[in-house]
């Protein structure tokens, strides 16, 4: 028998939609169990850093709200996804060719190192919208002349690690979302249109169409917590 997976989250955490695209991917049996936000009392003292996602692996399979004590409380979306993946090899999302899982590692560790951060400037307005932009190139620089996804015609792990980030990232510089100056989210699109990103948008257009994908993003979830968060509000 498979071991359980619970996963505790909220949709719209680009991290939380890294290990459903997985979970999805390789049709792994488990529940999700969508996190109050704000009131912390249910998964707070659950997670092992704290912060969500986690998942509760193994033991009994008990109502999420009371997780056995048997289980193991794993933390760190990339960790969680590729416990998912190792389990389920036939789904493809770690290539079997050790040249490709270094080429699917770098890809991963070139987001992981900078795309994140340059994100996450952006929207307080410590950094500029453009930083992102490079990071895209650099990714772009790793691509395939003819390949759909990062490391192949499958979709793997470095293409998970990125996919939440793609329909985020223009849904908040089409709404001009964050701190940065107002009309620098419409600058990022007109380039991100150029024919400077022309293999990068190929390739999202492709991670975004993956049903795995699709089937786990919910944008209104994402427009009504991005819409109403106050860090990210202009003065």
């Amino acid at each position: 028998m498979p071991e359980q997976i619970t996963l505790y989250g909220h949709p719209y955490s680009p991290y939380f939609h890294r290990v459903a695209i997985v979970l999805e991917a390789t049709g792994a049996k488990h529940q999700c169990y969508t996190v109050d936000l704000v009131d912390r009392s249910v998964w707070g003292s659950i997670s092992p850093t704290g912060k969500i996602p986690f998942i509760t692996y193994g033991g009994p399979e008990v109502p999420p709200d009371q997780p056995s004590p048997e289980s193991e409380k794993i933390p760190e979306s990339l960790i969680i996804a590729t416990l998912i993946a190792e389990e389920h090899p036939s789904a493809g999302l770690i290539p079997a060719d050790p040249v490709a899982r270094a080429r699917m590692r770098l890809f991963i560790n070139e987001w992981e190192s900078s795309g994140s951060a340059a994100l996450r400037a952006a929207l307080m307005g410590t950094g500029p919208v453009d930083a992102i932009l490079d990071v895209y190139a650099r990714l772009q620089a790793r691509l395939g002349a003819s390949t759909k996804f990062a490391v192949g015609d499958a979709l793997t792990l470095a293409d998970v690690a990125v996919a939440p980030y793609l329909p985020r990232n223009e849904y908040l510089m089409r709404h001009e979302i964050g701190k940065y100056p107002l009309g620098d989210g419409k600058k990022f699109l007109d380039r991100l249109a150029g024919p400077e990103f022309a293999r990068f948008r190929e390739y999202a257009e492709a991670v975004k169409a993956h049903p795995s994908v699709e089937k786990t993003y919910d944008e209104a979830v994402y427009a009504d917590m991005m819409g109403s968060n106050p860090y990210f509000k202009r003065d």
